[in-house]
Parts: C-alpha cells; structure tokens; sequence
C-alpha cells in the first residue's frame, strides 16, 4: 500500500523532511519495554535520521499510570497484590527499591529518549485523537503487546490508531498473542475497521499473526523482529563489570548469573543451590538475602547483562539481551499457556530450533532440573553457546520495514 490521503511530506533545504511518531509503552518501569522503544528508535534514526524527524508519542494510558502509582503505594499495594500475584508481603526495602527503580527510569527516559514536546496521559480516545492529529505524517505502533485486547488498558485504545486521519498507520512488531476465539464478534469487527486503515501490518510472533489474519484475512501481515534484535547497541563490558562492582558488590574474579524472575522460583532455587560457588545478581525485583539495587537506568541494565557469565530469565526482553550481548541463558516461562508455541519467547527460540533453551514453569522438576544443568555447566566450564546465527537472522527481518519506510519516504507526493 503506498501513501494514504493526507499526508503531510514537506521540503526543507532541498531535502523531503517527514515528521515520524512512534506509539509503544515507553513509560512503562519495565526494561524490556523501554529497550524495545529506544532500540526501533535509534534503529530509525539510524537509517533515516536526515529525511525524517523521529520522536517517541509521550503518551501513557491512565490505567497504565494508576495501576505504577499503586504498585508504589504502600496503603494500596494489599489491594494490587490481588490483582498481580506478584508483589505479595512487600517489605519497605521492596518499596524503596521499586521507588529507586522508577526514578532509574525516570532518568533513562530525559536521557535516552527523544519524546514529543508534549504528553497525555488519559484513556479517553478523543482526547489522544485530539493530542496527535496533523502532528504526524506517519505514525508507527509497536513494538510490544500494545494490541492486547483482554488487559487492564482499556478496549478499544490509543494503540489501534482509532479515528486518526491524514497520516500514515504502520505496526512494527506489534503483539497480542491472543487467540481469534477469545475475541467476540464486536470487537473482531472493531479490530478489522481499526486494520484497514494500516498501510503496513507486522506482528512480532505468530501467534498474534494467526489472530490477525483471521480478523483481517486479505492482509499481507509479516513476522519482524523485536526492535531489540534490529539494532546493536553500543556497549561496553568493562562499563558492565564496573557497573556489577558498584552496584551489586561483584567480584570480576568469580562468576555472576542474572536471574530476571518474575514468580521469584528461579532466583530462590538458585540462591539457595548456588550463592557459594556463583554470585546471583537480582535484575527485575527485590530478592531477599542478595546486594539488590533498583537504581539501575534501562541502558546501564543492557551494559549489565553484556557484561554476565550467564542469565536465568522468565522474560522476553532479558533473552533478547542475551542473544544479543552473546551470554548463555536459560528461559523459563512463568505465564500459563496451553501449548509452548503461545510464548513469544518459545515461538523467537523455534524459529532456530533452540527450544532447548526453554523451559515452562508447569513442572518444578523440569525448571529445577534445567537451573541445575545450566549452573553444573557455567561452574565447570562445559557451558559453550553461540547466538550470533539468530542474532543476525532476526536482524534481517528489518529489511522488510526498511524497504517499506523508504518508499514513502522517497516518494515526493
């Protein structure tokens, strides 16, 4: 599809200049999720730096901003736990820690992030349709689970792109990995109207590509790569290891394993098992008994992993980084799925028949056998991996959005 009526491409010292927004949960406290949206934006102005001006759309959800506050509250987190299951029996030091984690993101964001002028935060569609029309001549969603229909942002969403005109929709990498029966007729029916107006539809896993393609069957919905697999970030193991001193008390002399764990089973196996041969470094939550330190900025977190001897993981985004920085990993999915192939990770691992860096959370005797192969394999010595063949694959799906952008962007009307 080429270029939807409206656009708004115009001339500046001789060269075509196209104003670009990128919509995604960037304000999120959540490493991945910021990740993903500096590396599609450095990935862009990588490539198209001198044709367009590419800013991040400082939009949040007002479900999304209420439900962080709470998390930070301490009259409010009983009340939240309920909903989670994640945070239950938050100590003040777990408060304190994710408060120090906020204002690392914080940080992270004036640091990194080059944002619209202005912000929202509101779920009223209105109101953003008001906040972004005419600002834009093309506005990509994405990446992330930003088309998740059944989730506490509300349905229909900013994310759909909903009554937006005279620009350009694109999704780079957009997730729901939701399934078409869980889906009722009236908003398959939203879904499709919202589809139609995207000049170019890709989708990170297949899961949401199966979705997708069932609500919208006449579309050309392609499989892309998470962001973080697309670009190569600039970092420095020794700014890692000095990073692993400071903040966690590491000895570069001795192995260190991340653990990113989201049920906590992981890191309490592991620490109980391994803390005298191996030293654990807690990188998404508080772990009791460990050097903790929630002030750790989203690109310091990257320096970090690089800079590992191994990672045990129950997210995407922390075996994303693994691929990338080259560091042996396990994943562990702590989510329910019916069948593995629903786990965006399992479904990134298939594609390179590397399963076997997968483990689902269902079965203690399977998680705790696989930490104890990994960690066996990491002491002796025996633990030898290569990601660089999927690292370079992912990349080369980008082509596919590259070719896309640049034919808009070359287009002089």
């Amino acid at each position: 599809m080429g270029l939807r009526a409206g656009e708004q491409i115009f001339e500046k010292d001789d060269c075509v200049i196209m104003k670009i927004g990128i919509l995604t949960y960037h304000r999120s406290i959540n490493y991945g999720a910021f990740v993903q949206a500096y590396a599609l934006q450095r990935t862009l102005i990588g490539r198209f730096g001198d044709s367009a001006e590419i800013e991040i759309i400082d939009y949040e959800s007002s479900a999304s901003s209420e439900q962080y506050r709470k998390l930070l509250s301490k009259k409010t987190v009983r009340y939240n736990l309920k909903i989670l299951k994640i945070y239950r029996n938050r100590t003040t030091d777990e408060l304190q820690y994710a408060k120090a984690q906020r204002e690392a993101f914080r940080r992270g964001m004036r640091e990194y992030l080059t944002l619209s002028e202005e912000s929202l935060v509101s779920d009223d569609i209105e109101a953003f349709r008001t906040f972004v029309q005419d600002k834009y001549d093309l506005i990509i969603v994405g990446s992330d689970e930003v088309w998740k229909v059944h989730a506490w942002r509300p349905f229909p969403n900013a994310y759909w792109l909903p009554e937006i005109e005279n620009c350009i929709k694109a999704s780079f990498a957009a997730s729901s990995r939701e399934t078409y029966e869980s889906i009722s007729p009236d908003k398959a029916k939203l879904m499709k109207a919202y589809l139609d107006t995207f000049s170019f539809i890709s989708v990170r896993d297949n899961v949401t590509k199966a979705l997708i393609g069932k609500i919208a069957p006449d579309r050309d919905i392609k499989i892309m790569c998470d962001p973080t697999m697309a670009y190569d970030f600039d970092i420095d193991i020794n700014r890692g290891k000095q990073l692993l001193r400071k903040k966690f008390g590491i000895d570069p002399n001795r192995p260190a394993v991340g653990v990113m764990d989201a049920n906590g089973r992981i890191s309490k196996y592991a620490v109980k098992k391994y803390s005298r041969s191996v030293q654990i470094v807690p990188l998404y939550k508080y772990v009791k008994s460990l050097a903790n330190c929630g002030d750790i900025d989203p690109i310091e977190w990257v320096h970090i992993i690089y800079a590992l001897d191994g990672l045990l993981t129950s997210f995407y985004h922390g075996m994303c980084m693994a691929i990338n920085g080259n560091v042996p990993f396990r994943l562990f999915e702590y989510r329910k799925v019916k069948e593995p192939m629903q786990s965006k990770s399992y479904d990134l691992l298939s594609r390179y028949g590397r399963t076997d860096l997968y483990t689902g959370m269902n079965d203690s005797t399977a998680y705790t056998k696989a930490v104890d192969d990994f960690m066996t394999g990491l002491i002796s010595g025996a633990l030898k991996d290569d990601y660089r063949m999927i690292k370079k694959a992912e990349q080369k799906m980008l082509d596919q959005f590259i070719d896309y952008l640049s034919g808009i962007i070359n287009r002089k009307g």
